[in-house]
């Protein structure tokens, strides 16, 4: 880090300069002194009238405003004011006089300059000061935002300073009084102490004025270096414009050799408390040192990890501590390549615009990709194609299952209070609401799938943790990325007839839960890794549904990070939900190969049993779950499965298609195709409709009337009909089923409310 050195220009002396407040004392100043008065009330203030305007400037004072002015003047009588500068504004002008005449001052040294005038407010000048106020956003869009015909904050503080920059170097040893406005008055005193816009507009935050009419206050000011705006900033070219007084009376100018020592990358845990020196100091030291963990680039081994070491062993070896090492965990961080494993560099362009990815993919998905992609101290070899994947693998599916919630939810729903995994706390809401925005009671998992999910989940949130306290934050993400994947394709997958076909009101309430609870609980749990992610899914899932947060709770990020309830995770069970996994990709492997689509059902599949005596196979311990063949069943599409020790190999999939089997096909079939044409014809999945067909084969009529109810069942159909003339569709097609064409038409019967 480069520190300025001076060298004097008389005696050559030279002095290193370690801070801020170092450089005020030793800059060269002016000696002057400054008082910064706004002018009296006025007319303009009276009326709650904007007056910024020279050529409107017909606003004098009252006599409130002159009772202002004389009480403040006589305050400043000891003060031996040598000079006023004032605004031209008739208010300020008046106030200035006032006072000069008051302290006894000859009105001839007041000098009326317009560069410390009102703020030019444009269009609103004449207005009323509410006007103005409203048109920004806040305080902080006043720096940055220009009224029509006006002026913002920006430009009024460059003009205010470099009238104080000027008489600060045209006067010696002076007190000067500045009369002027309330916004001249907050950007002078901006300007003065450097500061950048976020900090100047907390000066006059919630505040009705930075100044009273009539008040006067001191300004310290010692020209800093700063840059365009008046902000401070200590490098080159500015510092270069400071002068130091020398111990001999001579000016000192910076050298402009840089020495850079790279001692303070060392010395920070100590000088940032001021430890040992400062008196108080030791408490805050030894509140974080050592420090946890460090993280930095590969060459940082003989950069900053290099130094902090080498500093804290010196100060062990002079009995400032008793332990030197300044940090108990080191992370490494590999360094970004391009797709060819090179080094970026602009001259060679394979450099990566960073904000440009951000905007395309998101700054969680970039995140992701950093997380997961290798170790942490891998170098990394960036393709954007790495990052469409896990936008679509990770971010994709998490925001399907959102949907897939929010699509299917009922409207109606409400969150139990303990709703399933990582204790989810409800606030119950009070103040005489209605019962219907009250939270849900205690609720219990019961389903094998709840069950599965709750246990993945806190299992997921135990090893997480324990990742996490390892500082592994790769093996953590790409625990969670698993769990995504796990509760997409295989816990919302088989559970959608529970939401779209429930077998009652109890089902669907508590496949709901589950649901919510999970997603709830991951949004904190993802919420480090994927800030945006995390919040976005929390607030769509604590507004839109009833669970009412308190101020504290109105982000993720003020929630707690999420405690696995170790006596819902069941190992056995995610073995075996795991066994059962393997066995039907199996047998999915086997549809493939057969090239029998998953819409036709089947009527058997086999896999050995313990003790089974398949060649080489893995021997699946099920425990003979019922629940768990019921779930292989419908994930393969099957009429049963069967536990067979004598079988051959692993699997054995009956792919003989019986007449029924093929009927039965067929109408899965109809009824995908039919829930593609609700979805193309823009109905949600709450419509009812009216489904009417076409057809010459009677074989395909007999097949559509035995399966009428099951069509109509799972479309959300009231009827299905023959074709009739004048019926107007929301959708016409022809389906091929495999065994003959189809025309089918539908329309909706009843909307979604």
């Amino acid at each position: 880090t480069p520190l300025p050195v001076f060298k004097c220009q008389k005696c050559g002396r030279q002095e290193l300069v370690g801070s801020l407040d170092e450089l005020e004392k030793k800059t060269l100043k002016s000696d002057n002194k400054y008082f910064v008065m706004r002018h009296g009330q006025a007319e303009s203030n009276l009326k709650n009238r904007i007056v910024s305007n020279i050529k409107t400037n017909h606003s004098p004072l009252t006599e409130k405003g002159k009772k202002e002015a004389f009480l403040t003047a006589k305050k400043l009588k000891n003060k031996k004011v040598d000079l006023i500068f004032s605004s031209d504004f008739l208010r300020a002008r008046q106030t200035a006089e006032l006072v000069a005449e008051t302290i006894g001052l000859d009105k001839k040294k007041i000098v009326f300059d317009k560069r410390i005038r009102e703020i030019n407010t444009g269009i609103f000048d004449g207005g009323s000061p509410e006007k103005y106020h409203n048109y920004f956003s806040s305080q902080l869009e006043k720096f940055s935002k220009i009224p029509p015909e006006g002026e913002n904050l920006i430009q009024l503080k460059q003009r205010v300073m470099n009238f104080l920059e000027e008489i600060d170097s045209r006067y010696r040893g002076k007190n000067i009084l500045i009369v002027c406005h309330e916004y001249t008055a907050w950007m002078m005193t901006t300007g003065a102490k450097g500061l950048i816009d976020e900090e100047a507009a907390k000066l006059n935050e919630n505040k009705k004025d930075f100044i009273g009419t009539g008040q006067c206050r001191e300004l310290d000011f010692v020209s800093l270096p700063h840059d365009g705006n008046f902000v401070l900033d200590l490098h080159r070219p500015y510092i270069d414009k400071i002068k130091l007084q020398c111990q001999c009376g001579g000016e000192m100018m910076r050298e402009k050799d840089v020495l850079d020592v790279w001692l303070d990358s060392g010395t920070m845990p100590f000088s940032q408390w001021g430890y040992p020196n400062r008196r108080g100091s030791e408490k805050e030291f030894k509140d974080h040192y050592p420090a946890d963990y460090i993280a930095e680039a590969i060459d940082q081994t003989r950069g900053w990890f290099y130094t902090l070491l080498a500093t804290a062993t010196l100060m062990e070896f002079c009995g400032v501590i008793k332990d030197g090492a300044p940090y108990k965990n080191v992370v490494c961080l590999g360094h970004v390549l391009d797709t060819q494993g090179k080094k970026m560099s602009k001259s060679k362009g394979n450099v990566v615009d960073p904000w440009e990815v951000c905007e395309k993919f998101g700054a969680d998905t970039v995140r992701w990709y950093f997380y997961t992609v290798n170790s942490a101290g891998d170098p990394k070899k960036f393709d954007v194609k790495d990052l469409q994947d896990k936008n679509r693998k990770v971010f994709g599916t998490l925001y399907n299952s959102l949907v897939f919630f929010q699509t299917y939810a009922d409207k109606k729903f409400r969150p139990a209070c303990n709703a399933l995994p990582a204790r989810m706390t409800c606030v119950s809401m009070s103040g005489g609401r209605s019962n219907a925005g009250r939270p849900r009671g205690k609720f219990t998992a019961k389903n094998l799938l709840d069950k599965w999910i709750a246990s993945r989940f806190n299992h997921l949130n135990e090893q997480v943790v324990g990742n996490l306290e390892k500082y592994d934050i790769v093996s953590a993400a790409r625990l969670v990325e698993d769990f995504i994947d796990d509760l997409s394709n295989w816990y919302i997958r088989r559970s959608r007839g529970r939401f779209q076909q429930p077998k009652s009101l109890k089902e669907k309430d508590e496949a709901s839960q589950t649901l919510y609870a999970v997603l709830l609980e991951l949004s904190k749990l993802m919420a480090p890794f994927a800030p945006f992610t995390g919040e976005e899914i929390y607030r769509t899932l604590t507004t839109d549904y009833g669970l009412r947060t308190t101020a504290k709770r109105e982000s993720v990020h003020l929630c707690d990070f999420p405690k696995p309830d170790k006596r819902l995770i069941d190992k056995k069970l995610e073995e075996q939900m795991k066994s059962a996994r393997e066995i039907a990709a199996k047998g999915l492997a086997l549809r493939m190969e057969a090239k029998i689509k998953i819409r036709q059902p089947l009527k058997e599949l086999r896999f050995s049993a313990p003790g089974g005596s398949a060649d080489g196979g893995k021997i699946y311990d099920l425990g003979r779950e019922k629940e768990l063949l019921e779930l292989m069943k419908d994930e393969l599409n099957v009429k049963s499965v069967v536990f067979d020790k004598n079988i051959k190999s692993e699997t054995e999939l009956d792919t003989e298609i019986t007449p029924e089997l093929k009927e039965e096909g067929m109408a899965r079939e109809l009824v995908r195709q039919i829930q593609n044409m609700r979805k193309d014809a823009g109905l949600v999945p709450s419509d009812i409709i009216n489904i009417a067909c076409q057809l010459t084969d009677a074989g395909l009529y007999e097949i559509l009337k035995k399966w009428a109810d099951y069509i109509k069942k799972e479309t959300r159909a009231k009827g299905l009909e023959s074709y009739k003339e004048g019926v107007k569709f929301d959708l016409e097609k022809e389906i091929d089923l495999g065994g003959g064409k189809i025309g089918v038409g539908i329309w909706r019967i009843k909307k979604d409310k």
